[in-house]
């Protein structure tokens, strides 16, 4: 490590998201089609920083079923959306198992994910008020089309 005595480097706020960028700036990543960067959750510093200083293609986002890993991913699409950054898919992990029977169990709700996820049909109405209020909180949100489950395995 690199921290004291060789033991873990503790950053926070703005110094993580700089030396996310550095790295991410700094390395001759050669031709690449597709980067991957496991952000931590939410809209902390780190993501603010990849969001304003990269050029980005576009965001998957990555949830399990439970509600408080939902808020913080439904936060970090809608900041990102707002920063330019398509959220192109979302996936839920751990959202079911199978059983020795074939039968599919959802121990944390289903498909919590499709609730917020856009129109199959791409539209989004927002005739009244209280739509006009979902659709402010989903409309950085890919199509249920978009949405992937994974099992637990």
């Amino acid at each position: 490590g690199s921290g004291p005595n060789g033991g873990a480097a503790v950053l926070r706020g703005p110094m993580a998201g700089r030396v996310v960028s550095q790295l991410l700036k700094g390395t001759n990543w050669g031709e690449l089609d597709v980067l991957v960067l496991d952000l931590p959750p939410g809209t902390g510093d780190v993501q603010l920083e990849v969001c304003q200083s990269l050029s980005l293609s576009g965001a998957v986002a990555v949830s399990t079923p439970s509600a408080l890993a939902w808020a913080d991913v439904r936060k970090g699409v809608e900041m990102f959306g707002e920063l330019g950054v398509s959220t192109l898919a979302l996936v839920e992990n751990f959202a079911y198992f199978v059983c020795e029977g074939g039968g599919r169990h959802y121990p944390f709700g289903k498909a919590r994910t499709l609730a917020a996820a856009g129109n199959d049909d791409g539209t989004n109405n927002t005739s009244d008020t209280s739509t006009q209020q979902e659709y402010h909180h989903h409309h950085f949100m890919p199509k249920s089309s978009h949405v992937f489950h994974l099992p637990i395995s």
